[in-house]
């Protein structure tokens, strides 16, 4: 319960940056880094540093509890197992630029869930989302974002 409480701080910390789109993101335990990720592998990120100088920085894989690309695709590296396809899949989806742009918004559930459709309203309890043509009312308490 607590990791998937630090996971909802970090992704609401996300969301509330002015430049989610413009660069990827990398989120530490007390600090996040910007710029262009351009290398995940079992022991470390390497991105190019978003500062005049544009330098190559790697970043021990394990001192990383989220990453974001400009994209709005993420990665939780702890969850990663570089041993299957399915990891190695993910990572190269990650990192590619030929992806599209969320064709849907997303609200991001406390549980961990990610609902996708169009955010019709929202009043202090409930935010409602048109999911396929039917009208979701989710409660305002169970949305981490």
């Amino acid at each position: 319960m607590v990791q998937c409480g630090l996971k909802c701080l970090w992704v609401l910390l996300l969301f509330a940056s002015s430049n989610l789109f413009s660069q990827d993101k990398i989120y530490l335990n007390a600090s996040a880094r910007q710029g262009n990720i351009t290398d995940i592998t079992q022991t470390s990120v390497s991105y190019q540093s978003s500062g005049a100088k544009k330098e190559k920085i790697e970043i021990p894989l394990n001192t990383i509890v989220l990453l974001f690309n400009d994209h709005g695709n993420w990665l939780i590296p702890s969850e990663l197992n570089f041993t299957t396809d399915k990891t190695k899949e993910q990572v190269k989806t990650f990192l590619s630029d030929n992806q599209p742009a969320p064709s849907a918004d997303r609200i991001f559930l406390v549980d961990g869930t990610v609902v996708e459709g169009k955010i019709v309203s929202e009043d202090s309890k409930v935010c409602r989302i048109s999911v396929r043509d039917e009208t979701k009312n989710l409660s305002k308490g169970t949305i981490a974002l």
